[in-house]
């Protein structure tokens, strides 16, 4: 090969002829207490290292390597998290494939203010929490750090102990030699108080059209859309602003009396019906019509126009905007996740 190899990478030719590439660190930092996993890094040369030999997938796990050594010979660096600490606990989570697969990126905002939260906690010697040890988290620890603050925000607590369930889990079965052996997960056992649960009344149906038919007097038809495709085929709002829904699956050329709707969360994609197939009667006449109202700027049926006359989806934050605002001049008080008919 002419190309550059980065360091701890040997490569090894498959039975199929392809050249495959490895991560490994070598026996003499083993020997020294590295437990940093080896690492697979596929066939393509670029995707494991970069275009120039210096990124790629083997920029991780080298970061990696380097926080280990300088907290080896005792030292710190400005601005990244100190090797085996909580706040590189919560980096490496989101370095992760269970991160980077299974949290939506609806929740990742969310998540990221929970971590900063425990990791910039202060403790009564005046310390981050986020600087100290995963292994200085003891259940102890973490039941105090959990009662501190869920005081007056219970559902911030609830949320942190999940969190760093998971978080603690992840990272251990890739660093187990970071975490207390007998006890790996300070967060498994964390009780938690007793509330009453809130119910979030779900929108009737006239309280929908009451607000899709303001939406379009107030010259926003697509939250006009939005909210009679949550009410009609019980879509989440995230999922209608990502583009789940296409004009393409709405009465198309192979199914023109239906509408193709993809559950994002069950996989489901299932081809709704329009019209009553006895008579040909429509069966969702009212959706239709505010269907007809919103104007088709790309593949997905709600999207936002721009000066340069292009389109781009809506951010959460836009449409709760422009909710509010339609609400307000309506007099009605539901927000777009009560437009499910089960309110969530």
């Amino acid at each position: 090969m002419t190309q550059p190899l980065p360091r701890f990478v040997y490569i090894k030719r498959l039975a199929s002829g392809k050249t495959a590439f490895y991560w490994h660190v070598t026996k003499h930092y083993r020997l020294r207490g590295c437990t940093i996993p080896d690492e697979p890094l596929g066939t393509s040369y670029a995707a494991a290292y970069g275009e120039d030999g210096g990124g790629g997938r083997t920029a991780g796990p080298n970061r990696s390597f380097d926080e280990w050594r300088r907290a080896l010979a005792g030292e710190s660096v400005e601005g990244v998290a100190k090797f085996g600490t909580v706040d590189w606990l919560f980096r490496e989570y989101k370095l992760s494939v269970a991160y980077q697969e299974r949290v939506s990126e609806r929740t990742r905002g969310d998540y990221g203010r929970i971590m900063l939260l425990l990791a910039d906690w202060r403790t009564k010697k005046g310390d981050r929490i986020g600087d100290r040890p995963v292994k200085a988290v003891t259940p102890v620890a973490a039941d105090k750090l959990y009662a501190l603050i869920a005081e007056g925000r219970p559902r911030q607590g609830e949320k942190l102990i999940a969190l760093c369930r998971r978080a603690w889990n992840v990272v251990h079965r890739l660093h187990p030699d970071q975490f207390d052996r007998d006890v790996p997960n300070p967060w498994l056992g964390v009780t938690k108080k007793r509330r009453v649960m809130a119910t979030k009344p779900a929108a009737t149906r006239e309280e929908v059209y009451a607000f899709a038919e303001a939406a379009i007097a107030a010259g926003t038809p697509e939250a006009a859309g939005a909210a009679v495709i949550c009410f009609e085929f019980l879509q989440r709002p995230e999922n209608v602003l990502a583009g789940y829904v296409r004009w393409a699956d709405y009465r198309s050329q192979a199914a023109p009396d239906a509408i193709r709707i993809e559950y994002h969360k069950t996989g489901a994609n299932v081809l709704h019906p329009l019209v009553d197939p006895k008579d040909g009667s429509p069966l969702y006449p009212d959706a239709e019509a505010i269907l007809a109202s919103v104007p088709k700027r790309g593949i997905p049926l709600v999207l936002k126009a721009r000066r340069d006359g292009t389109s781009e989806p809506y951010t959460a934050m836009q449409m709760a905007k422009i909710v509010r605002k339609v609400c307000a001049r309506a007099g009605l008080s539901k927000s777009l996740s009560t437009w499910r008919h089960d309110g969530t």
